[in-house]
């Protein structure tokens, strides 16, 4: 998308910050500067964070992979699975 207008700025805004409130996290790929730089100066990224931006679907996708499979992990001091096998 070469533009950004102030609705579509406030659309990504709601968006991220609905995701943020719920916990979840927004990745944003291929964002051009122009239009990374029309959403700041509107508030449009306010709920995104910077590390959200990739410059590839694929990075972006690999990021969220990556995301979800340490939140998935247990943590450190969580014990072993000890379940016996038959």
């Amino acid at each position: 998308v070469p533009f950004v207008d102030v609705s579509a700025a406030r659309a990504v805004e709601t968006i991220a910050a609905d995701a943020q409130k719920a916990g979840k996290r927004v990745f944003i790929s291929g964002m051009i500067d122009s239009v990374q730089e029309t959403l700041a100066s509107l508030g449009g990224d306010a709920s995104i964070p910077d590390d959200a931006h990739y410059a590839t679907r694929l990075e972006a996708l690999r990021a969220a992979a990556e995301r979800r499979g340490a939140d998935n992990d247990p943590p450190a001091s969580a014990p072993a699975d000890t379940a016996a096998a038959g």
